[in-house]
C-alpha cells in the first residue's frame, strides 16, 4: 500500500522500521538516563548494592524515624547529623541493605560486625553517591549540591583536625597538667 504526501509517493513505514525506532530511542535513554545503584563490598569480601528508592525511603523513615528525602531538615539537619553520627549512618545504611540480609546469610546484628573501618568508608561513599544521584535523577540538584557540600566540610573537617592535632605540643600539654596537679602520680589515701 502506498501513500502520497504533497503529491509524492510514500512507502509506510513498516513494523520493523517502527520497531528498530523504538528500540534506538530505548537503547539511547538507557544508556543515557539509567539509574545504577552504589555497590561496595565488606569485611568479608561481600557484594552489597546500595540503592534509594522512594521504597528504601520509606522503610528507612519507618524504622528510624528520619526521612531521608528531606535532608535539610531538623536541627541540626539530617546531613550535618548524617555526617557526624556514624551509629546513625550504620543503621541508615544497614536498614537500606535490609533486603539483602538473607541472601548473604546474616541477620541484622551481624551487619554491624562487617563495618569494619574500610568497609564502612566504602559504605559511606557508596551511600553519598546513592543519595546525589537519586536527587539528581528525580530533578533536586539543590539537595544533590547539598549533599556534595556536606562532603566537603566533612573533609575541611578532618583536616582541620588533623592540623589541630600535629600542632599540639605533647611535652607542654603534660607539663602543664602535672602543674595543674592532674597528674601528680599521688595515691589516694583510704
Amino acid at each position: 500500500m502506498k501513500t502520497t504526501v504533497d503529491g509524492q509517493q510514500v512507502k509506510p513505514a513498516s513494523s520493523f522500521s517502527f520497531f528498530i525506532l523504538y528500540f534506538s530511542f530505548f537503547s539511547f535513554f538507557i544508556l543515557h538516563f539509567s539509574f545504577k545503584m552504589q555497590v561496595f563490598t565488606d569485611n568479608s569480601n561481600r557484594t552489597w548494592s546500595l540503592s534509594l528508592t522512594i521504597g528504601s525511603a520509606m522503610k528507612v523513615r519507618e524504622t528510624l524515624g528520619i526521612d531521608l528525602l528531606q535532608p535539610e531538615q531538623g536541627d541540626p539537619p539530617l546531613l550535618t547529623r548524617l555526617g557526624t553520627d556514624e551509629i546513625l549512618l550504620a543503621q541508615v545504611i544497614a536498614t537500606l541493605l535490609e533486603s539483602q540480609f538473607e541472601l548473604h546469610r546474616i541477620d541484622a546484628d551481624q551487619i554491624y560486625q562487617c563495618f569494619d573501618g574500610p568497609t564502612f568508608a566504602r559504605a559511606h561513599e557508596a551511600f553519598y553517591k546513592e543519595l546525589i544521584d537519586f536527587f539528581q535523577n528525580r530533578g533536586r540538584d539543590d539537595r544533590a549540591k547539598a549533599v556534595r557540600k556536606q562532603k566537603d566540610v566533612i573533609a575541611a573537617a578532618v583536616k582541620a583536625a588533623e592540623t589541630k592535632i600535629e600542632s599540639l605540643d605533647v611535652e607542654h600539654v603534660v607539663r602543664q597538667a602535672m602543674r595543674d596537679g592532674a597528674m601528680s602520680g599521688e595515691l589516694p589515701v583510704d
